[in-house]
């Protein structure tokens, strides 16, 4: 997989909020009864490409630039955000979008539970942007309410009230104020037992239009807290889709609920009812919960490869937390877990034994000597396919290789001006891709830089000096965020948001060129595993909200998958195919602005969807070489699935 996932923490990266920036005509050279997990946050808007010299123009009337922000609008979310976080500061930079108006106060944030005000107001959906994060706030036109709406939030969008008042600007004292309780509260209130004793098994899971109120029935009611006692706030009826599975489960009075959106109306309804044995929802084709996980809780490699007819017997194993976890690698023979992120020693690279989890030693000895004072944070890494070596790639534009076995540490004398963004090895280990590039927002606006690939020998490289002949350097009129090896070496290609470059490796000439429209999200690329039934697709990339297959050698271009409710940010294979078969099982992060990013299993024969893994917040995944474990990187870092044997 690439090394710049969207929605990571990273110096060079930046959320846009609700700012599209676009640039295009470049010329190139080159989803009535008492009848799952996580709450809606905002995705990374839109990106699409307007000219060479990256033109920033405003996408819609009602999306806006930081300076255009009414500033007693910003001073109020602020307000709010530091109400929320103490010390968190003045952003350097932010955006808004007007909502319609609403007497709701939600003001419009879909993950919380709300009440209807006397009044009608406009809000603002704040987008606010500081170096290591972004948090969304609501403020009514006037600035006197304010509603958080960010998962990131202690109060994960409970909102300030205090009689519909915001904090206090100048010093964010919150006396006055009072807090809805959160779903998050909610749920910790009315907890449902580990094996759901006592309860019945959820068949449903959380996202856009993944559960439905059963056929034939009486229909659901909606009430403002989890248990039988609440006040009602709505109906769905029978056959009704819900527009969404907002937080959950909440488990009181032997049903088991979740909060639902739908026509509008938020609020908890029952699946299941132990005391009568009756489910009332029912989950979508495709959306059907993985069963809970085994109490052991230690599920890890040396299960059986995991296929799409052994979905349902996946479980959750080990986790390590973290923060702002992203970039996920296994090394080549299983036995070592890498991502950038921060686990509480500082952000820098990870490394983690397997199956344990356990830190390597590898992890001090790396980072106290490529970034020991944070000034030139590790940004890139990839494993040698021999597992012998690690290559990184610095902020400062330094490319090192580091002995796995010893610790010694080559930095290269080649290096890149930029950040490096991503590098690989060609699948012989003989050379390593690297490419810089720098893209940022702030106050003033936002913008970009052109990229440079170095493609360097690493076989003739000088241990002692860094000395190494340089293959290739190629200049790109875009920012490139990925670059990739054909399985098989031919082929090396690059990835940016306006186009696809793939060159033979040997002679480096440009071979195929693809323009590509990235407006749904940032440009990924991914090669196919040789395993793949059909071995004419040589890389899968993004185009638009699609997925599509490329053969550089025959410039055959398929695509196989689309979707309309979000942003496909990554597609990830299983190396091994099912047992007996050439089957490869390959699943999809997706990425949507009004949920988190999920990951579902398809179908390798008619690419229909299989199952939704039970996780949310999905930063990057990818398979063990062996096909028998997952590796899955969330806001709270790693998990660990697979398949008892």
């Amino acid at each position: 997989m690439g090394n710049f996932k969207m929605g990571e923490r990273c110096w060079h990266k930046t959320t846009f909020g609700d700012i599209m920036i676009e640039r295009t005509n470049l010329s190139y050279s080159h989803l009535a009864s008492d009848s799952t997990e996580g709450i809606a946050t905002m995705s990374t808007r839109r990106i699409s490409v307007i000219s060479l010299f990256v033109l920033l123009l405003l996408a819609s009337l009602n999306m806006v630039q930081a300076q255009q922000t009414p500033q007693h609008i910003v001073d109020a979310a602020v307000a709010a955000a530091n109400n929320e976080i103490p010390g968190l500061g003045r952003p350097n930079s932010w955006q808004h979008t007007v909502l319609p108006a609403t007497n709701s106060s939600t003001l419009g944030c879909e993950i919380a539970v709300g009440t209807t005000m006397d009044v009608t107001v406009l809000p603002y959906r704040v987008v606010l942007q500081y170096p290591n994060a972004s948090y969304v706030v609501h403020v009514s036109d006037d600035g006197s309410r304010v509603q958080v709406c960010d998962l990131q939030f202690p109060s994960q969008g409970a909102g300030v009230s205090g009689g519909g008042q915001a904090p206090p600007v100048s010093t964010g004292d919150d006396s006055d104020t009072v807090q809805n309780p959160t779903p998050a509260d909610l749920i910790a209130a009315f907890p449902c037992p580990a094996d759901f004793a006592g309860y019945m098994i959820p068949r449903i899971q959380i996202g856009t239009a993944t559960a439905q109120v059963s056929q034939g029935g009486i229909p659901n009611r909606l009430r403002a807290e989890p248990n039988v006692g609440a006040a009602i706030v709505a109906q769905a009826q029978p056959g009704r889709h819900f527009d969404q599975v907002l937080a959950g489960p909440a488990c009181s009075d032997t049903f088991v609920w979740w909060l639902v959106s739908i026509d509008g109306n938020v609020g908890w309804t029952a699946e299941s009812d132990a005391g009568s044995q009756a489910y009332f929802l029912e989950p979508l084709p495709g959306f059907e919960a993985v069963p809970p996980p085994a109490a052991a809780n230690n599920v890890i490699v040396g299960g059986a490869v995991i296929t799409n007819n052994n979905l349902l017997n996946l479980q959750r194993g080990q986790s390590h937390a973290a923060q702002f976890a992203r970039d996920l690698a296994w090394s080549p023979d299983g036995t070592r877990i890498a991502f950038l992120g921060d686990d509480g020693s500082g952000d820098g690279l990870i490394i983690l034994r397997a199956p344990t989890l356990t830190p390597d030693p590898m992890q001090n000895v790396v980072n106290n000597a490529i970034a020991p004072n944070d000034l030139t944070p590790i940004s890139a890494f990839a494993f040698s396919p021999d597992g012998n070596s690690l290559a990184i790639g610095g902020a400062d534009g330094s490319l090192h290789l580091i002995n796995l076995a010893s610790g010694q540490i080559t930095t290269l004398i080649n290096r890149h001006e930029l950040t490096v963004l991503a590098l690989n090895f060609s699948p012989d280990g003989r050379m390593l891709a690297s490419v810089d590039g720098f893209f940022e927002c702030h106050e003033g606006g936002c913008g970009g830089a052109e990229s440079t690939l170095l493609l360097t020998d690493i076989s003739s490289l000088n241990l002692a000096t860094g000395q190494t002949p340089l293959l290739a350097n190629l200049r790109f009129p875009d920012t490139i965020f990925e670059v990739e090896f054909s399985a098989d070496g031919q082929y090396f290609a690059v990835a940016g948001f306006t186009a696809l470059w793939s060159y033979n490796t040997n002679t480096r000439e440009l071979v195929f060129l693809r323009a590509v429209n990235t407006m749904n999200g940032f440009p990924f690329l991914t090669p196919v595993p040789s395993a793949w039934p059909d071995a004419t697709p040589t890389f899968v990339y993004a185009d638009g909200g699609d997925a599509s297959f490329f053969n550089p050698m025959t410039q055959v271009v398929n695509t196989f998958m689309g979707e309309p409710s979000g942003n496909i940010s990554d597609i990830i294979f299983n190396p091994v195919p099912a047992p007996g078969t050439n089957v490869v099982l390959y699943a999809r992060l997706l990425q949507s602005d009004i949920a988190p990013t999920t990951l579902t299993f398809f179908s390798p024969q008619d690419f229909g969807p299989l199952l939704q893994l039970p996780t949310i917040g999905v930063r990057d995944a990818a398979f063990s070489p062996d096909g028998r474990a997952l590796a899955v990187l969330t806001d709270s870092g790693l998990e660990v699935w697979s398949v008892p044997a």
